[in-house]
């Protein structure tokens, strides 16, 4: 549909769980896997959905037509079976048959009273509360109302293995939590996971996204194992191209969502994403990156993530996205108009850790810090354009020699101090004295590598005050 795609649906979701964990309430996300959708849709009852939606007339009998007499055979080793009328699935391999299996499953979110995310056959349902037994009675009271919906429709769910739901849990109701907490389809009970791929993202019950990042660390090593080898008989534009095919495009999806993952867990994958440009630009292991950015033009993690999430507030003010999405921001309500109101969002009051991970937190702030005549660009794809340039254009050229800290307030919303702070992945060539690498540093504890130093890394990043922990640092 026009404006609309997975990460939409993703980001949606997110914002729903991150919201009520904010909030100190309890979600459980059940994520349905139907068996062969696309091929069990009845065609007497999507036809008649079709006349109820409008579709009447000549259109709906060319439709009428279009399902008709479709047959099929089986040829195995120059053997035909006979042929047989198809009475059940849309044609695949062209536009019409998605579209018609939208219109087939469009009443579903209706039928129950859970908060509903579809794409195509990828769907969840959730609901949230402030107690475990009151969640669990509405979650199975609404479940049965969707599996009629199903029954009445003629579809059926995988309920072993694929169809499975999430409980998100505030920190202080964990314990709470009864043992007995149960979900149910159709007399089946519903597996409980810690973690489900919905639409390509593994969501993770804890939303660190330590799974999502896990998953796109394994990819992005193997691609740096392909460059590593065909970069002595490619030239840079092919090489730039395999990058930008699977190391930038695996980074852009998504990351409105998981892009407010820790910076320990977004180091990750800023370690292979420079490590795939060493290997296109031959670089040795300890090259800064800085010139390396510049000359490839190309941007660090941290300034990819702002660039989306700018791409999406740009998107929200001229309209561009589902309509579901344009309740995010609000304008500020003044007495008189100022040119503040007109071109940015109010700011959004924080509850706890999850209140940063919220993209109605995010955006407002993103938005603000763009020149004005950037946000008044006619197009998206001119404003990401002119908004990538101008972030290279800040990225200094080289690092800095003295004062290393100091440029903590020309550094943009979204930009990671870590990028100036480990320009290249061993702090040895910037810190003299620092006597570690920085693979070390981070896939250990503090207390067995440093006696003395009695924090560990888990608490060090984790710690929501870090003057709580480091009197006096």
């Amino acid at each position: 549909m026009k404006n609309h795609n997975t990460e939409h649906a993703i980001l949606d979701l997110k914002e729903f769980i991150a919201g009520n964990l904010d909030k100190g309430r309890i979600s459980a996300v059940l994520f349905l896997d139907l068996q062969k959708a696309f091929d069990t849709v009845s065609h007497e009852i999507l036809l008649k959905k079709l006349h109820h939606y409008g579709v009447r007339g000549l259109p709906h009998e060319l439709l009428t037509s279009y399902l008709s007499n479709r047959k099929q055979f089986t040829a195995i080793e120059g053997t035909q079976s006979e042929l047989l009328n198809i009475m059940w699935g849309v044609p695949q391999g062209s536009v019409l048959g998605p579209l018609l299996f939208i219109l087939f499953i469009n009443d579903l979110p209706a039928s129950s009273n859970l908060n509903t995310w579809l794409f195509a056959d990828d769907t969840a349902l959730a609901k949230s509360s402030t107690c475990f037994t009151d969640l669990q009675r509405q979650m199975n009271f609404e479940i049965d109302k969707v599996q009629n919906w199903l029954l009445a429709n003629k579809l059926s769910v995988h309920y072993v293995d694929k169809t499975q739901y999430i409980l998100f849990i505030p920190q202080g109701k964990i314990k709470q939590k009864p043992p007995e907490f149960s979900l149910f389809m159709g007399g089946n009970l519903i597996e409980q996971t810690s973690s489900y791929k919905y639409l390509g993202v593994m969501i993770d019950e804890k939303l660190n996204w330590k799974p999502q990042i896990d998953k796109m660390c394994s990819k992005l090593s193997s691609v740096c194992g392909v460059l590593s080898k065909v970069r002595h008989y490619l030239d840079r534009n092919s090489l730039m191209l395999i990058y930008n095919s699977l190391v930038e495009s695996r980074l852009r999806y998504g990351v409105l969502s998981w892009g407010t993952a820790s910076n320990q867990q977004l180091n990750r994958l800023r370690v292979l994403q420079n490590k795939a440009l060493r290997f296109i630009t031959f670089s040795d292991i300890d090259t800064a990156m800085l010139p390396i950015y510049h000359k490839l033009k190309v941007l660090p993690l941290s300034n990819l993530i702002t660039l989306q999430q700018a791409s999406f507030m740009y998107s929200f003010e001229n309209k561009l996205l589902p309509t579901t999405l344009q309740t995010y921001f609000v304008k500020p309500t003044h007495r008189y108009t100022t040119r503040y109101a007109k071109m940015n969002y109010t700011l959004q009051s924080k509850n706890s850790r999850f209140s940063e991970s919220l993209m109605q937190v995010i955006g407002p702030r993103i938005w603000a810090s763009i020149p004005e005549d950037l946000k008044k660009m006619p197009f998206r794809k001119t404003f990401t354009k002119q908004l990538k340039h101008d972030y290279l254009e800040r990225l200094p050229k080289k690092m800095s020699t003295n004062k290393k800290f100091a440029r903590s307030s020309q550094v943009s919303p979204g930009e990671i101090n870590l990028e100036e702070l480990f320009e290249t992945d061993d702090p040895k060539e910037n810190f003299q004295g620092f006597d570690v690498s920085l693979n070390t540093l981070f896939n250990s504890t503090w207390k067995e590598d440093f006696p003395g130093f009695e924090i560990s890394l888990h608490e060090l990043f984790k710690a929501d005050d870090s003057n709580e922990h480091f009197q006096g640092f």
